[in-house]
């Protein structure tokens, strides 16, 4: 996530790095007062693992096609095909790279009830456009696949595609010749949108791609993408004034077999949903709460993995109906489970199932597993712990689509199989799992007031926030030395943005109230108290300090489109690596673990401590433009902690 000082406002706008455990630094950053960032990383949807106070979705209740909950994207501020395409490769930037690449394409984008998300980029009748959850899962399928192999590069192939597309193509159309399409106009076109934006390399048999990329090749072959508009700026976005040629390929590849049911201008339409459909069907795992029980075993929770049908895709453009929704039963899906977390499940309870094991759904699709918490040792006294345990439900995405959709088998069924590439689909729930013992409750507020402006190459951007950021929980001892738990991070703040670069101008304003879970890691430091810095409200500093390592463990439930959030891609609480996305809180320490942590102080055994820690106040800063930050900090220590 390192990247030089332009970049970085240009990729996520205006922030404060408040690095280092005990620096007064203050620079621009890639964390904190953001124009934009990338929403949720994992291998789920938005709304999978909802923070606290967050909705399963609007009406209709969780069974029927109606919407659900999906969050907002982030607003386009690349204009560099280059740029672009080298951001496809780095999961911590995957949104913006993706919503800044269909803007650079014309590719509209609507919401899931049809309302134009860009009003400086509507499509025409027949003219391309994708929902916002398609949107997500473009970007989902490229993070999954950047994660999956950080070391070996992307799995898939041209070939990939020419196997998807086969039963759409003139049978008399080679691999070969299939191929060469791609690899002469390419070659021959250097400067123009997709061979850009592939980075200039040779597009053959051996080229590793995402797909994402398999995804773009298709669309600039195969789709009707509008011409360039002249330069312009709407709705406070980014146009795509000036922008290179699109559509390099179209002109040396056939035009697909068009589905029966379909006219010329529906199936102009359709196309550019090819691979992204599945992010229509609400497939998602409800992994719930438990608790251990007290004088007995926990209550039973039922995990759950679920779909409906698949809302009809509706053109918002002329009201054409694309494709209809499924009527079918939803029973008989075959549901994998596995968990990298069994010995957290194991340590608080049992799980009714081996895993990695196999269940179908019933008549309202939904496949289940029984977790029963334990006999709480402690038998509800002491405070409230929290560990979190995270549990994968896998289906085959051919099955969930031909089940969410009505399909024409004779003329649309190739379609829906082919866009798909073999990969299955993997949800991702989360359970909370709550017991009591001694502990250490911790609650820090940190309350700012923050201009920042830059004018660095070109790059002109200028960001005012104000709010604060709250994290509160309990951290208990483990068998390794540190202390853990899950804290809740509560972000509320308004922000003002502007940035400026060439022709693109973007003016954004908001307000946000989200809420997050984040997992914190804690280590035993030697005190480092000034008495200047470090104002005593009441208690005693103890012998020891903690720093806190912060990781995102659910996503922020409403991040706003201006502040946006921040994506994680490294090593997790336990080592392993890991993906995730923070809220946008104003100090890096909380936002990126590579920078040491948060210090704070303990109070002796058995006391609360309160105080506040001045190191960001003015008079101690050399601020960048207007720097006010102030934390408070409380710390209790219950005994045998």
């Amino acid at each position: 996530m390192r990247m030089d000082a332009p970049r970085r406002l240009a990729a996520f706008g205006l922030a404060l790095v408040l690095a280092g455990c005990d620096s007064a630094t203050v620079t621009p950053s890639a964390t904190g007062i953001a124009v934009s960032s990338d929403a949720p990383v994992s291998s789920s949807s938005p709304g999978d693992t909802p923070a606290p106070g967050a909705t399963d979705g609007p009406g209709g209740g969780p069974d029927t096609g109606e919407l659900w909950a999906i969050a907002d994207l982030p607003v386009p501020t690349m204009n560099d095909p280059f740029a672009i395409g080298e951001a496809l490769y780095d999961p911590s930037r995957m949104t913006q790279a993706v919503v800044s690449l269909l803007h650079l394409m014309g590719v509209a984008i609507y919401t899931d009830d049809g309302l134009p998300i860009d009003a400086g980029n509507v499509a025409d009748a027949g003219a391309p456009w994708l929902f916002q959850s398609e949107v997500w899962q473009l970007v989902d399928i490229g993070k999954e696949d950047m994660l999956a192999a950080p070391d070996e590069g992307p799995k898939f192939r041209l070939d990939d595609l020419y196997d998807a597309l086969r039963e759409g193509l003139p049978a008399d159309f080679s691999l070969e010749q299939f191929r060469m399409a791609y690899a002469d106009t390419y070659a021959g076109n250097p400067d123009d949108l997709v061979p850009s934006v592939m980075l200039g390399q040779p597009i053959d048999s051996s080229t590793p791609l995402t797909r994402v990329q398999l995804w773009l090749l298709y669309m600039d072959g195969f789709a009707e993408l509008p011409p360039a508009p002249t330069a312009d700026v709407r709705d406070g976005r980014v146009a795509a004034g000036g922008r290179p040629r699109a559509g390099t390929a179209n002109p040396s590849l056939p035009p697909l077999a068009r589905p029966h049911s379909l006219t010329e201008r529906q199936w102009r339409e359709l196309t550019a949903h090819f691979g992204v459909i599945a992010g229509r069907i609400n497939f998602r795992v409800a992994a719930g709460s438990a608790h251990e029980g007290h004088g007995g075993p926990g209550s039973v929770l039922q995990i759950t993995a679920r779909y409906n049908s698949g809302s009809a895709i509706v053109s918002p453009v002329t009201g054409s109906v694309l494709l209809q929704a499924g009527t079918g039963s939803l029973g008989g899906l075959q549901v994998t489970w596995q968990t990298n977390d069994l010995a957290i499940y194991n340590a608080h309870g049992t799980l009714a199932a081996s895993l990695p094991g196999t269940t179908t759904t019933d008549a309202q699709g939904i496949a289940r597993i029984r977790y029963t918490p334990k006999r709480e040792q402690a038998n509800g006294q002491g405070t409230v712990a929290t560990e979190l345990a995270t549990i994968t439900a896998t289906a085959a995405i051919g099955d969930l689509v031909q089940r969410a959709f009505t399909v024409d088998a004779s003329s649309m069924a190739w379609w829906l199989r082919g866009g798909l590439f073999g990969v299955p689909s993997t949800k991702t729930g989360q359970t909370t799992i709550e017991w009591h013992t001694p502990g250490i409750e911790i609650e820090i507020v940190n309350a700012y007031d923050v201009t920042v402006s830059a004018d660095t190459g070109g790059l002109v951007a200028f960001a005012h926030r104000k709010g604060s950021d709250t994290f509160k929980g309990t951290l208990t001892k483990r068998s390794d030395g540190t202390y853990r738990g899950v804290l809740i991070g509560h972000t509320k703040a308004a922000a003002q943005m502007e940035f400026a670069a060439g022709v693109s101008n973007i003016q954004c304003e908001d307000a946000t109230d989200t809420y997050q879970y984040v997992t914190v890691v804690a280590r035993r430091r030697d005190p480092v108290i000034d008495p200047k810095l470090d104002v005593l409200a009441s208690g005693t500093f103890g012998p020891d300090d903690f720093v806190l390592q912060f990781y995102p463990a659910g996503e922020p439930d409403d991040p706003g489109r201006c502040q946006g959030t921040i994506d994680y891609s490294g090593p997790g609480p336990d080592g392993r690596r890991m993906s995730g996305t923070y809220s946008s809180y104003s100090d890096s320490r909380f936002t990126d673990p590579s920078l040491g942590g948060f210090r704070i102080h303990l109070p002796k055994l058995g006391e609360t401590l309160r105080y506040e820690d001045r190191r960001l106040l003015p008079e101690n800063v050399k601020p960048v433009e207007g720097v006010d930050s102030l934390f408070t900090i409380t710390v209790t220590r219950h005994p045998g902690s």
